[in-house]
């Protein structure tokens, strides 16, 4: 499978119709923000050494139409970068602080990537949509979990789950709480914040 086929015009092309259909009956936390683009993944997603498992990109006051296409050369996950949105940067330091603190955010940056079971944002994620999208996204999460990546499951478990491979992965680790999207020792069982460091230790 080619990353080619999650580029906003792909993805725009597979999604649209359904988009505009659910949106004109979906209650506002839930509506779709077709103006930011898709963010199928953020990050190196074919070799990350730890990829998150996420819902949807959120969307709130401090959203800005840059969150999905800032890109710096050398940083995969972009959000990290000290140039990057505000708000976007507030929130991958919040999550990442752990990490970041112990190893620098580019490093951090290059390790760590993203994916979204959802590409499009929303206030809130309903979990009872299914775009066109979803089978590809489910794929590349096969893909993910069969190379040997380190799987934090952060949302949505259920869902993701219905990748096989990443239900079967060995890698594969769930947060304590769903309330909670850190990737910090207190969020995960020690075996994952282990396996978690000894990636960044080896690719230091």
């Amino acid at each position: 499978m080619s990353l080619e086929g999650f580029s906003p015009e792909a993805l725009t092309q597979v999604d649209a119709k359904a988009i505009e259909t659910y949106n004109e009956g979906a209650p506002k936390k839930f509506k779709l923000h077709t103006e930011l683009g898709p963010s199928p993944f953020e990050g190196d997603i074919e070799s990350a050494g730890i990829v998150l498992l996420l819902a949807n990109p959120g969307f709130d006051d401090g959203s800005t139409l840059d969150d999905h296409t800032f890109r710096r050369e050398g940083w995969p996950l972009a959000g990290l970068h000290p140039e990057a949105p505000s708000d976007l940067r507030k929130w991958w330091l919040m999550r990442l602080k752990a990490l970041t603190q112990k190893f620098g955010a580019q490093h951090v940056s290059r390790q760590v990537a993203a994916l979204q079971l959802t590409p499009w944002a929303s206030n809130k994620f309903d979990d009872s949509l299914r775009l066109p999208s979803r089978a590809g996204l489910l794929a590349l999460a096969d893909r993910v979990a069969q190379r040997g990546a380190v799987i934090l499951v952060m949302r949505a478990e259920r869902l993701w789950e219905e990748s096989a491979a990443v239900k079967q992965s060995l890698n594969r680790y769930r947060a304590n709480s769903w309330l909670s999207s850190h990737v910090s020792p207190g969020n995960f069982p020690a075996v994952a914040w282990q396996k978690v460091n000894a990636v960044l230790e080896r690719a230091s």
